[in-house]
């Protein structure tokens, strides 16, 4: 995982790329898919690791860009799910919550 964002933040980061986006200045599918890896992994409560706190600047950089968008709000419902508890529940948690 760690060489694979290792490509993405030099691609961000490069000095001749155009627009703020992967594929230039329009965003393409490569930008809504790294956008939801790099949400997960905030689900995951990863984030620091792998990306925030200065890991990989512009990948954090991308990351909130990204989900300011309107469609990844409405999809991901990020404002109503912001400062909840973050956790990996096993089934066996999750059936005792809808107990």
């Amino acid at each position: 995982l760690g060489k694979v964002l290792d490509y993405f933040e030099d691609e961000l980061g490069r000095d001749d790329k155009v627009g703020i986006w992967l594929g230039g200045a329009q965003i393409c599918i490569a930008d809504v898919t790294l956008g939801l890896y790099l949400h997960r992994l905030y689900q995951l409560g990863l984030e620091k690791e792998y990306f925030e706190d200065g890991v990989r600047p512009h990948l954090s950089v991308f990351y909130q860009r990204i989900i300011k968008r309107e469609s990844f709000e409405k999809v991901l419902r990020i404002r109503e799910n912001s400062g909840k508890e973050r956790a990996v529940l096993s089934d066996a948690d999750r059936a005792l919550e809808n107990a």
